[in-house]
């Protein structure tokens, strides 16, 4: 899975080494929300509340995902930028932000399904799904449920080299991280997801934001990842799928992914340097560049 692949390497190398990841970061950003949304709540298909929000208007509407313990907040210096232009969905899914917090089972396609009552409650036809990290690979799998709905998916440090293995120790040694102190865990791994430039009110927001989802739930979806296909879920997107990565020297980091992904979908990517996993939250003017950018070429080709 590709979200939790990063957060799991990011942490494990937290933990033995004390590595921080990105480089510098110059662009400031605050954390201040614009005009109010039309804020609503629907229910999933298992019952459980999902808090969204709708503004802007336009022929394409553009659903955001957030990532794993994230919330719809996270995504506020796009949502009001690409309003402008978009219609503009902004989703909370269980177990994070104000949406409902018990489901007997919590899995990548439970929350694909949310996202897709999501998408039938507001009677959307045109649909472009904008994933964080965790959230691209819901994005992925909502294709699957509603391909006559989605014309595109876009990644933001997400949806990475679907042909690389999970690493079991790895894995279970940061889950009995979590189990054991979910909370203390999130505020030891989190600033290092950043950049150490950026604002230290923005990861302290984040920080926080992040440690008050349901521990439940990051448990489950951290131990059902190895269940994924990832080549699978790709090759099974129809719509073309556009990346915007944190950039690395690493020669098999994101760099590397383009030609991998080409084999199995419409795939391509842009990089941000100098930023963190949160890249949008870091240089946001920049990326939503790169995201009017990609939606102008995902409009095209739907044409």
């Amino acid at each position: 899975m590709n979200y939790l692949k990063i957060l799991l390497s990011s942490l494990f190398v937290i933990f033995l080494f004390g590595t921080l990841l990105g480089c510098n970061s110059s662009e400031k950003s605050d954390i201040k929300a614009s005009d109010k949304p039309i804020e609503s709540t629907v229910l999933a298909q298992d019952s459980v509340s999902i808090a969204y929000d709708v503004r802007g208007d336009g022929n394409i509407t553009l659903v955001f995902i957030h990532g794993w313990c994230s919330n719809r907040t996270f995504w506020r210096k796009q949502l009001d930028e690409m309003a402008q232009k978009y219609r503009v969905v902004a989703i909370d899914l269980p177990g994070h932000g104000e949406s409902g917090r018990y489901r007997e089972e919590w899995t990548i396609t439970s929350f694909a399904e949310d996202v897709e009552t999501v998408v039938e409650e507001l009677n959307q036809e045109r649909v472009v799904l904008i994933g964080h990290s965790m959230g691209g690979l819901v994005a992925l799998k909502v294709t699957q449920l509603i391909p006559e709905n989605v014309i595109g998916v876009i990644g933001v440090d997400a949806i990475s080299n679907v042909e690389s293995e999970s690493q079991s120790d790895m894995m279970d040694r940061v889950i009995a991280a979590f189990e054991a102190d979910f909370e203390g865990t999130m505020y030891a791994f989190m600033p290092r997801m950043f950049s150490p430039n950026t604002d230290s009110t923005i990861v302290q927001w984040a920080t926080k934001s992040s440690a008050n989802a349901d521990k439940a739930m990051a448990v489950s979806i951290m131990r059902g990842v190895s269940e994924i296909d990832e080549k699978d879920l790709l090759s099974s997107t129809s719509v073309p799928v556009r990346c915007i990565y944190s950039a690395s020297d690493d020669p098999s980091g994101p760099q590397s992914y383009i030609e991998i992904n080409k084999k199995y979908a419409d795939f391509d990517a842009v990089f941000v340097d100098s930023v963190g996993h949160f890249l949008y939250l870091e240089k946001p003017k920049e990326v939503n560049h790169h995201l009017l950018t990609l939606l102008s070429e995902i409009d095209s080709l739907s044409q």
